[in-house]
């Protein structure tokens, strides 16, 4: 099975949202990569010895989210079913995808919530994506338009 076929219909990656200090890269770190579709837009991990998809993180390490590709858990049954339905304008159409966003506030919500425990406990910084002085471990690959162009063909 291919990356494409792990997408939601419609196109969409099903994330789960974890606090980075909560992952541990146990491997093959130096297969680790980064891109990014503009130059303020997200981190975008993945391996570069599988082209696996890691994780989604913000552009600054003061920030303690990451969104964690679900394709990558051999066992989602702990999971849930996915919940949040968002950036759907984006989806593709006639693939089976939801016609409106869902959810949103609940997971802005929870994700702030998680974020201010972090800094409250003191693990907000622990981050296997960003160094300890807040730079990113790999130097991120900002896609220029024909770059954006063939990712989204790709799919």
């Amino acid at each position: 099975m291919g990356l494409a076929d792990q997408l939601e219909p419609g196109g969409g990656s099903a994330l789960l949202h974890v606090l980075p200090a909560r992952i541990e890269i146990t491997q093959g770190a130096e297969n680790l990569a980064c891109i990014r579709l503009s130059s303020k837009g997200l981190h975008r991990w993945y391996a570069t010895c599988c082209k696996t998809p890691i994780a989604n993180t913000p552009g600054s390490s003061r920030i303690p989210f990451a969104g964690m590709w679900r394709g990558n858990f051999a066992d989602i049954s702990d999971f849930g079913p996915v919940s949040v339905f968002g950036f759907t304008k984006m989806a593709q159409p006639g693939r089976g995808a939801p016609v409106r966003d869902k959810g949103l506030w609940r997971m802005a919500s929870g994700i702030s919530r998680r974020s201010l425990a972090a800094y409250m406990n003191g693990t907000a910084r622990i981050n296997p994506f960003f160094d300890a002085d807040g730079a990113s471990v790999a130097v991120p690959h900002v896609l220029d338009k024909n770059e954006r162009i063939a990712a989204y063909l790709d799919r």
